[in-house]
């Protein structure tokens, strides 16, 4: 599963400022210059979530004038401002864009003269810093899993048709990007990239993004390739990760299975969500990182001559001056018989016509990034129902797969966990024929945590993170398995502030775990100078989890 960190963002900011010139005569208001500022944001989401935030929290703005008058305005947080008593002349207007963690994260200035008596307007655009970043990308596979390893990776800066080469040196089964001259430092803007791990001739991953450099700032990207991420193929195969991406825009697909049966075809769309019709969009598609020529549609048929193994389809969606990119995993295999019948019995309470879902998954992974198909099928009065899986009509290999079982108790309609509904984990074994298996007592539910924060620490927690996590009880942060969360704490501090960890868990006693990363290097565990809050000996069996209240924080020694 790959990861990549970029430290970039895109901002088009319009300020409008307005300015009307007039003398500092404290006795005569209508020779007084007046400065109405206004601030206008369009700001673009990321096409890979950086770890600078590029959320803007507020605006800094300067004003110089003449005679040496000057003025300061900071932490703008509203769309207009007005300032008075301004000394008729010129006037140099400068604003930065401020993150939600303090940074600067652009800046843009104009300069206009006053007239006395008149409305001047100004508009200043703040745009990214200017200059160049630096990129990093490490790559590593199981040594066992590839005999003759290299990888093959190119960027093209969005608007040129020009591939640039980026090196790596592969020791052991480990690759790193080696900065060359003149490609690193790169200058700050977007790019598109693909990569390829190869085993000699043969494609064994691949991937395309599109990625942002920031000026200033290295953008990373991590592709930790496990055995379930490569495919030892015969020809161009490639088992395919989940990118975990944000866009300039949002792509959704349309059409997609995510098995087809050996010779099938299906057909993708592209959709960017939410649509423009009054935007040229230029498509391009990639299988397993590689182009493919001719596919500038925002419909794709793919399946016709593919091997057996899995793949990954990618977009890549170029609209102004920015690309942004999505894509899909899907396998081709060979239809088998092979059905998994899933019984699921609940007599603990009268749930007759609850919506049962059933979920097959990877053995050893997670939902829902590791799922394979889920059914549906509604409690009968016996209190039993049977879903069968049948992997989209092509059957399932022989091999062990997870099992979940999900009670729609509160009937909301949706597989979408809430709390009051039951859940139930198991796994089953296919070997060459349909499986089955029964799924009863042991239930657990879905549980979120309302947390409410009385008290602060003594010294300031503003732009700092929070984390959160429940446990088996008696377990600690290093074990932790159920539903951490993550939030960063406003520029007004913490206290009053209501976070909540959520996740499904058995039924059960557990610990309720809190922390301030007080130096923002969080590695999955409290560290000396960070406050903690911790909860032992909470009892949930059923229904909503109890309540948590944060009246006191400990400091790590």
């Amino acid at each position: 599963m790959r990861k990549i960190f970029l430290m970039g963002f895109l901002i088009l900011i319009g300020i409008a400022v307005l300015l009307a010139g007039c003398s500092l005569d404290q006795n005569a208001g209508k020779d007084g210059g007046v400065l109405q500022l206004k601030i206008g944001e369009d700001m673009d989401a990321l096409t890979i979530t950086p770890p600078v935030s590029e959320q803007i929290r507020h605006f800094n703005i300067y004003g110089t004038g003449p005679d040496g008058e000057s003025f300061v305005r900071t932490e703008v947080m509203g769309s207009s401002i007005v300032i008075d008593n301004l000394v008729p002349g010129i006037w140099t207007i400068r604003a930065e864009a401020v993150n939600i963690q303090g940074y600067i994260i652009g800046e843009g200035s104009a300069t206009d003269t006053i007239v006395a008596g008149q409305l001047t307007t100004i508009t200043v655009t703040v745009t990214p810093l200017v200059g160049e970043g630096e990129l990093a990308i490490t790559m590593s596979w199981p040594a066992d899993l590839v005999a003759n390893p290299s990888v093959v990776s190119q960027m093209q800066t969005l608007g040129s048709d020009v591939w640039f080469d980026l090196d790596f040196d592969v020791v052991g089964n480990t690759a790193t990007y080696i900065p060359q001259f003149p490609f690193d430092p790169i200058y700050n803007g977007y790019y598109k990239m693909t990569i390829q791990l190869k085993d000699g001739d043969a494609v064994v991953f691949g991937d395309f993004e599109a990625v942002r450099i920031l000026a200033g700032w290295e953008s990373t990207g991590s592709f930790p390739l496990t055995e379930d991420d490569i495919t030892q193929a015969t020809g161009d195969v490639d088992i395919i990760i989940d990118p975990d991406l944000q866009n300039p825009i949002d792509i959704t697909f349309s059409g997609n299975d995510p098995v087809i049966p050996v010779g099938d075809t299906m057909t993708v769309t592209a959709v960017p969500d939410p649509p423009d019709p009054g935007t040229e969009y230029q498509y391009e598609w990639y299988l397993n990182g590689s182009l493919i020529d001719g596919e500038d549609q925002p419909s794709i048929t793919v399946g016709s001559g593919l091997d057996l193994g899995n793949y990954r389809l990618a977009v890549g969606i170029t609209y102004e001056q920015t690309v942004s990119s999505n894509s899909l995993k899907f396998s081709v295999q060979e239809p088998t018989d092979n059905d998994i019948l899933v019984t699921v019995e609940y007599t603990a309470s009268d749930l007759t016509g609850s919506t049962v879902y059933v979920s097959a998954f990877d053995d050893g992974g997670d939902l829902p990034e590791d799922l394979i198909q889920e059914k549906s099928g509604v409690m009968e009065s016996d209190f039993d129902v049977l879903v069968t899986l049948d992997n989209f009509g092509v059957g399932f290999t022989n091999g062990t797969y997870g099992l979940r079982a999900h009670i729609d108790a509160d009937n909301t309609g949706t597989s979408e966990l809430t709390a009051g509904d039951f859940i139930r984990i198991s796994d089953v074994t296919v070997s060459g024929a349909d499986a089955s298996r029964t799924l009863f007592g042991s239930w657990g539910g879905y549980f979120q945590v309302p947390v409410y924060v009385n008290a602060a620490p003594p010294e300031s927690t503003a732009n700092k993170t929070i984390h959160v996590v429940l446990v088996k009880d008696g377990d600690t942060w290093g074990n932790y398995a159920y539903g951490r969360r993550s939030y960063l704490i406003s520029g007004t501090g913490l206290s009053g502030d209501i976070f909540g960890a959520q996740t499904w868990a058995p039924f059960g006693q557990y610990s309720f775990l809190a922390v301030i990363d007080m130096d923002d290097t969080f590695n999955g565990a409290p560290e000396p100078g960070d406050y903690v809050y911790t909860n032992t000996g909470i009892i949930w069996s059923t229904g909503a989890f109890p309540d948590q209240e944060i009246n006191g924080w400990t400091l790590v020694p």
